[in-house]
């Protein structure tokens, strides 16, 4: 796997968009509170970079034959970022909703999904407990990038890509909302 995906590293990926779409002013804050926050780098690991429900393949409902597919987006990088990643996804399963009741029940769900995700993954051989510093940075880059493809999502107007999840959001003011509270919160230290 490379470095990092397409040879660039996560926070130059970043960077590159807030300086194409004319963002980073609107973002300089939280960009800021990343260059000042970044932890020790952990042991590399090989990472998905877009582990998701669609990037599991089985054969009928046999779970040992469990193929993850889709390595496009793969980098070698702390595995706490693909963990926070996919943490991301599922918290923000919410906003796909169709309707408020449909959203506020994933809600109260979100944390007992990602808190089982999570679980699962420590408890896998050889992976150990994530490091919690790393962990919060990396669903806070995670919460800031998201927070980025919204607003350009916005200003272009255009039809949403179906294999990128941002743009399958159908509550976008309030996931905004939410991802800048996420955001703060994991900039404070909390989970």
């Amino acid at each position: 796997a490379p470095a990092a995906a397409a040879g660039e590293e996560p926070l130059a990926a970043l960077d590159r968009d807030l300086d194409a779409t004319g963002l980073a002013a609107d973002f300089a804050h939280e960009r800021a509170w990343l260059d000042g926050h970044a932890p020790p780098a952990g042991s590399p690991a090989v990472c998905h970079g877009d582990l998701q429900p669609a990037a599991m393949r089985l054969d009928g409902d046999d779970t040992t034959t469990t193929m993850l597919v889709n390595w496009s987006a793969a980098l070698v990088a702390d595995a706490e970022y693909d963990v926070a990643l996919t943490l991301l996804r599922f918290w923000s399963a919410p906003y796909l909703a169709e309707g408020l009741g449909q959203r506020e029940m994933l809600k109260t769900v979100r944390d007992m999904i990602t808190d089982g995700y999570r679980a699962a993954y420590e408890a896998a051989a050889g992976s150990g407990p994530l490091d919690e510093d790393r962990l919060r940075y990396w669903g806070a880059f995670h919460a800031l990038r998201w927070s980025v493809a919204l607003a350009v999502a916005d200003r272009r107007c255009a039809p949403a890509d179906p294999w990128d999840p941002v743009g399958l959001v159908r509550h976008g003011a309030s996931y905004r909302k939410d991802l800048g509270r996420r955001f703060a919160r994991l900039s404070r230290g909390g989970h």
